[in-house]
């Protein structure tokens, strides 16, 4: 039975994916940027360079990054920056120059991550994955009706979260065949960046929080799944909560308010992405950085031999 490597396998993506309050970190807070950016940018407090770097470069081009010696690695650099990122050689890069960068590594990456499953859990080869495929390959060997009679909090847990699922894959079937290409594939396992799965994502997720019912999510709600209830923390979170989250201020999250904090489009990460590099980096503070200043901030866009962060994260997603 291999039940317990599936659900801790998916409870990891849900974790990744989906926004659970303990993630939260309230250091990094500043304006305009998106949410879901600040939770995977912070890990217990620290700040994680190596989230710049492949929202940047990329998995793949970051990976190759880590294996030169720091003169190579800014050269490479450089040469990135020239030919792919300014894009009007205009010898600076902009704002917008920044954003369409990590918009293109984003989706890159997404589409990288959502191929090497695909084609893993696609047994027979035929350029389709069933839903039994993927359960084999995510949950192991599955009996949901094994757990009808269990009732313990994992088994409850896990059977949720595989009927939430099954809900998701057949809204990520546009032609209803029961079976799912590879685009159809992303639109489950990416769904904030598809507009048929990300309302219904949004839909899961506010059920999850709005324990009333009334479509909002009051900080009480907002809370229950922080696994740290320590009182300092709790008063990080409702600073944070007021202060980023609640835009108008009314004291709940209303539908709107979760979509921006939960479930930003690619374009919003990429975009809060691009303000805070240009935060790092821009030095002479002129809303646009220079060849010179991306190279004097060169470990906040690459890694290197002498800049080895994220290598767990790395060994994690292979697992996966």
């Amino acid at each position: 039975m291999h039940l317990l490597r599936g659900f801790a396998l998916v409870l990891f993506v849900l974790t990744w994916a989906h926004v659970h309050a303990d993630d939260e970190y309230v250091e990094h807070g500043g304006p305009n940027l998106d949410k879901n950016h600040d939770r995977e940018h912070y890990a217990d407090g620290e700040h994680d360079s190596e989230f710049d770097h492949r929202a940047f470069l990329g998995d793949r081009e970051d990976a190759a990054m880590h294996d030169l010696p720091p003169e190579e690695a800014k050269a490479r650099l450089k040469k990135i920056i020239v030919g792919r990122v300014d894009t009007n050689h205009d010898g600076f890069v902009d704002k917008q120059e920044l954003t369409d960068q990590v918009l293109r590594s984003l989706r890159e990456t997404n589409y990288e991550f959502a191929k090497d499953v695909f084609v893993r859990a696609d047994t027979d080869k035929d350029g389709l994955l069933t839903w039994d495929e993927y359960v084999r390959d995510n949950y192991g060997e599955f009996d949901l009706a094994e757990l009808e009679n269990d009732k313990s909090e994992d088994n409850v847990e896990l059977k949720k979260l595989y009927q939430d699922e099954e809900k998701k894959w057949k809204i990520a079937d546009a032609n209803g065949d029961g079976k799912l290409t590879l685009e159809e594939y992303q639109a489950f396992s990416q769904p904030e960046d598809f507009d048929r799965t990300r309302s219904a994502e949004l839909d899961r997720i506010m059920a999850d929080y709005d324990r009333n019912g009334d479509g909002t999510i009051t900080f009480k709600e907002f809370l229950l799944d922080a696994l740290n209830k320590d009182e300092e923390h709790q008063v990080a979170l409702k600073e944070q909560f007021d202060r980023d989250y609640d835009k108008n201020h009314d004291g709940v999250l209303d539908r709107d308010e979760l979509r921006q904090w939960a479930l930003p489009t690619p374009e919003e990460t990429a975009s809060g992405e691009a303000q805070h590099l240009l935060e790092i980096a821009d030095l002479d503070h002129d809303g646009k950085l220079s060849i010179d200043e991306i190279l004097r901030s060169h470990d906040a866009f690459a890694g290197s031999q002498a800049t080895n962060y994220g290598e767990d994260l790395h060994k994690i997603k292979d697992e996966l």
